[in-house]
């Protein structure tokens, strides 16, 4: 903040501002920085200076009721509103919590599903080789004389 922004603030004239800071020096020395054409304000040169021109605080009364309750009625609406944002931020992240763990889930049951369909190709394979075991004869067994099969994973077996 500068001189000029300090006085506009505190309804006072720039002149009136400047003459305190200038027969002040020893306690405005080193909180006062040139900064262009401007005097800049650091924090304890602005309390030094409010100390001698506190800041004019306007009290300005609401008169009229309608607008009075127009302005609480508004305020309610914006707390009402910030809570419904909130539920609805919370609701929004339960949500996306809940499509992550169903998209889980559907890959657990694919990897499921592609166990069950090895499994059955796996029974039906053993099916047919015991079909083809009780089909044979004890001497043809005896003497392991057969048909030669493929198995699921890709090698041969006599029957």
């Amino acid at each position: 903040m500068n001189i000029k922004q300090f006085a506009e603030t505190h309804n006072i004239k720039y002149e009136a501002v400047s003459m305190y800071i200038s027969r002040h020096r020893d306690l405005f020395e080193g909180h006062i920085k040139n900064i262009g054409k401007f005097k800049h304000l650091d924090n304890e040169a602005i309390k030094l200076l409010e100390k001698q021109y506190p800041p004019n605080i306007r009290c300005e009364s609401i008169e009229n009721k309608e607008f009075k309750e127009k302005y609480f009625e508004s305020l309610e609406k914006i707390n009402y509103l910030q809570s419904q944002l909130l539920q609805a931020q919370k609701q929004i992240g339960e949500f996306r919590s809940n499509q992550l763990l169903i998209e889980n889930q559907k890959l657990q049951i694919k990897h499921s599903e592609d166990l069950i369909n090895k499994q059955r190709e796996d029974i039906e394979y053993l099916k047919r080789q015991c079909d083809e075991l009780q089909a044979r004869n004890l001497f043809d067994f005896l003497f392991r004389r057969g048909k030669k099969t493929r198995t699921p994973n890709g090698n041969h077996s006599v029957l």
